[in-house]
Parts: structure tokens; C-alpha cells; sequence
């Protein structure tokens, strides 16, 4: 019998099915239904307020080098619906297509700055406003596979940082755009780790409940991969 491929709108995924079985595609707004829900989702996220932020080391120039360290992240548990969230389903597969995201996220980290022979240190404080995530993820009914398809990251608003201590006036801006870059991608990053936890962990909460009763185990696939922390390219 001929087979034809039936794209899923939601992913990459093609589905494969006699030419005589039509894909019966199902979608719902669940925009509502995160609605309500999205206070219970804050309460879930408080722990997360705040999270430590990894230490990181880099070059401004050849000269002037900035570590920073004992870092941490504020506002997660501020998330909101930023645009459209939908249920598809189609022959025993579920997709989640969901749109979040938060106003402001706020962050501190303790720095060193060495130029040549001198050094110093204080206090970083920063925030990035307008940032959303779109995560999808899929439930297959037949192999009990759920699967983390996409978790993406935009951040259409500013991003805000100072300095307390001592900077020189003449490298103070080189510092600034070489850390604005880099704080960026090490926020995106952490989301994204916590996000890819907590759905792991949902998992297990699920498999938990459910298996001992139903002799029904979902296996979990992270097909979502983080974006190495952007090199700083400088003039000599």
C-alpha cells in the first residue's frame, strides 16, 4: 500500500499513514486556561526567586580582562501569557504551543576588573525587559514519549546595566557593550536550563502518580540545546 507523509504543523515531525486514513487535526486556544492558572504557575516558580547565575571569565581586549561571580537572577516567578497558546492533536499526538514570558528580569553579580596592572571590583546590576519564551512540547499516546521540541528565547526590550566602583571614564563603555552581550546570553541560557528541568521533573511527578497504578512509564526527550555564551570580538 502506498504511504504519503503528513507534515505536523506544530514541528518537523512527519507522520506516516495509509492514504486512506485521513490526519484528523484538532486545535484548541488555551489562552483562558493559562489565564487562570498562571497564579498557581507563579506559586510553582517561587523558588526559583532568586537563582545563581554561573561564574564566568572573558577578554574585554587583550588588555583588560572582567571575571564575574557570585551571581544571581530575579523576577522568574513573575511569568505572564505574552501571546497565543494552543492544544493540537492528531492521530494519538498532542502538541502544547505555548507563549510566556516576563516584563522585566533582574540580575546582580559581583565583578573583577583587571587593566594591565590594575584592579578593581564592586557590584553589577542589571535588567532585561520584554523578554519571551515559546516553548512546544509534544506527548505522543502511542510510544508514551513527551517531548521538548522548542524552548526559544527573544528579548525585544533594553537591556540595563551599572556599575558600582571605580571604572576607568575612557573603558567604561568598552566594558559596558562587551557585558551587555554576554550577560544576555548567560540569562537565555539559565531560563532555558531551569525551564528544561522543571519539565523534566514535571515528568517524574507524572510518571510518579501514574505508573505504579497504570504500568505507564513517558520517557522524556530534550531536543532543546543552549547557545554557547557569545566570544567578544575587540579591536586591538
Amino acid at each position: 500500500m502506498r504511504n504519503r507523509k503528513i507534515r505536523h504543523t506544530r514541528s518537523s515531525q512527519y507522520l506516516y499513514r495509509p492514504t486512506h486514513q485521513k490526519a484528523i487535526i484538532h486545535q484548541v486556544n488555551i489562552d483562558e486556561l493559562i489565564d487562570e492558572n498562571i497564579g498557581a504557575i507563579r506559586e510553582a516558580l517561587f523558588e526559583l526567586d532568586p537563582t545563581d547565575l554561573v561564574d564566568v571569565k572573558f577578554p574585554v581586549t587583550p588588555h583588560i580582562y572582567m571575571d564575574l561571580h557570585t551571581g544571581w537572577l530575579q523576577n522568574l516567578s513573575l511569568l505572564k501569557r505574552a501571546g497565543r497558546s494552543a492544544l493540537t492533536y492528531t492521530n494519538r499526538l498532542i502538541t502544547a504551543d505555548l507563549t510566556l514570558g516576563w516584563d522585566e528580569i533582574a540580575f546582580d553579580y559581583r565583578y573583577l576588573l583587571r587593566v594591565l596592572l590594575i584592579t578593581r571590583q564592586g557590584d553589577l546590576h542589571g535588567q532585561l525587559s520584554q523578554l519571551k519564551v515559546n516553548v512546544v512540547i509534544d506527548v505522543d499516546l502511542d510510544s508514551y514519549q513527551v517531548t521538548l521540541r522548542r524552548l526559544s528565547l527573544n528579548q525585544s526590550g533594553k537591556v540595563t546595566i551599572s556599575l558600582e566602583g571605580h571604572i576607568l571614564d575612557k573603558i567604561y563603555n568598552l566594558v559596558l557593550k562587551a557585558l551587555t552581550k554576554v550577560c544576555k546570553q548567560l540569562i537565555m541560557n539559565t531560563i532555558q536550563s531551569k525551564a528544561s528541568n522543571i519539565v523534566q521533573s514535571k515528568m517524574d511527578e507524572i510518571n510518579e502518580k501514574i505508573g505504579k497504578n497504570h504500568n505507564v512509564v513517558f520517557t522524556f526527550v530534550n531536543l532543546v540545546e543552549a547557545e554557547p555564551v557569545p566570544a567578544i570580538v575587540y579591536e586591538d
